[in-house]
């Protein structure tokens, strides 16, 4: 099985896997900008409190990890495109590496600057963030 081929099985899994998880993504979607500002504040938080008592933390553990998850999702959905010859990135990262606790703090302002859309689909916003904070131009271009 070549590279092409199984980048596009693995793109076509993960959509089947998370239309069946939360429907058809629209901006109506269960998974909303609401609930992503939520689960990224719960990163940052987290970063800020001390680890004096791990228990009073636990409850928040679900949510951040989600939304670290969904950072990577769309780091390694970047780096698909960007391995693909001819292909056009969804975005221009740094060259150094995104970290969790940054890809949060992105969509936390992102979604505090834009509340109008806090009820769209969550994996439209975070695209919208990435975009919006690691825009492409002719320096940037394909994150090189």
């Amino acid at each position: 099985m070549n590279k092409t081929t199984f980048g596009f099985i693995l793109a076509l899994l993960s959509s089947v896997l998370a239309c069946q998880s939360y429907g058809t993504p629209d901006v109506s979607s269960k998974y909303s900008g609401s609930a992503l500002l939520d689960e990224c504040q719960q990163v940052l938080n987290f970063v800020r409190t001390p680890a004096i008592d791990s228990h009073q933390r636990d409850g928040n553990l679900t949510g951040a990890s989600y939304c670290m998850g969904m950072i990577n999702g769309m780091m390694a959905l970047n780096a698909i495109y960007q391995a693909k010859p001819g292909a056009s990135v969804l975005f221009c990262p740094p060259t150094s590496p995104v970290t969790n606790i940054h890809g949060a703090r992105l969509v936390v302002d992102y979604l505090e600057q834009h509340p109008e859309q806090q009820e769209w689909d969550a994996g439209s916003l975070m695209y919208f963030a990435f975009a919006e904070a690691y825009p492409c131009n002719a320096d940037r271009q394909l994150g090189r």
